[in-house]
């Protein structure tokens, strides 16, 4: 099924073909891969091939319904040095036309929420060298939301290096979910519970 499937997501870069990526950005000593809720990013020490082919990019696009608690990744791959203490910051995204999701509705699931006995926890997140940590987020789409393109960003702010920012494009489409489309699983959005 394609649960199963090892492609994209597990099909690795050669060494090559990293050290050719990460020397195109020798002031980084981290790389950020933002990457669609349909690939969950599974390897953590090795980089897929699929980003090797995209390149490292700033912008992460998807597409949303209303009513949809909405869930993407980003892919932190500490290619220098140990990336300390990040944290994750959000500012919200708007359609330019006095409508919003406010920096509320987000949350990173790696750093912060309730756990399974329902306490409240904060994590610090620390990336090892040569190691991936894929960073979680989501965020709640309202059912009355206006139908268009939102832009926003997310930053990562590490304690040790400086910020990377990623911006956000989210078309929010008419279609209404029932359930924040909890009954398909590939929208990963039951990671809210």
């Amino acid at each position: 099924s394609n649960f199963d499937r090892m492609d994209p997501m597990e099909v690795i870069a050669t060494e090559a073909e990293v050290s050719q990526l990460v020397g195109k950005f020798p002031q980084q000593n981290y790389l950020v891969f933002p990457e669609d809720r349909r690939y969950p990013i599974r390897m953590l020490k090795d980089l897929p091939y699929r980003w090797i082919e995209a390149g490292l990019r700033d912008t992460f696009c998807g597409k949303a319904c209303r009513n949809e608690y909405y869930v993407f990744q980003l892919g932190l791959y500490a290619c220098r040095v140990d990336i300390e203490d990040v944290r994750v910051k959000f500012g919200g995204i708007s359609d330019g036309r006095g409508n919003e999701i406010s920096a509320e509705a987000f949350t990173c699931f790696n750093d912060n929420g309730i756990d399974w006995l329902g306490r409240p926890f904060d994590r610090v997140i620390t990336v090892s060298q040569g190691r991936i940590q894929p960073l979680w987020i989501g965020f709640s789409v309202g059912e009355d939301a206006a139908a268009g393109v939102y832009e926003g960003q997310v930053v990562l702010s590490p304690k040790n290096d400086k910020p990377a920012v990623i911006k956000l494009r989210i078309e929010v489409v008419e279609e209404v979910l029932a359930e924040h489309g909890d009954g398909e699983l590939w929208r990963q959005c039951r990671l809210r519970w």
